[in-house]
């Protein structure tokens, strides 16, 4: 009878075990999804940032061009007529 019972309480014990196990890694797994999704909306702030600059720069690059453009020709203009 003692053999028979041996084994029952072995089996309990690696059930709790496995329950415990998987307990914390579904802890770990939630604590990992947090920071990921931070990290993840950070990364999307930053490229969504340096696009906005880029853009800017464009912009401002294209004014100075034009602008440049305006006097030149407003010079022309002068010595022509």
């Amino acid at each position: 009878m003692r053999p028979a019972a041996a084994p029952a309480r072995a089996a309990t014990a690696h059930r709790d075990s496995a329950r415990l196990t998987s307990a914390f890694k579904v802890k770990k797994s939630k604590w990992k999804s947090k920071t990921k999704k931070k990290g993840g909306f950070f990364k999307k702030l930053g490229i969504f940032l340096v696009v906005l600059f880029v853009l800017f720069l464009v912009f401002v690059a294209l004014v100075i061009w034009l602008i440049v453009r305006f006097f030149r020709r407003a010079g022309r203009n002068r010595r022509n007529a």
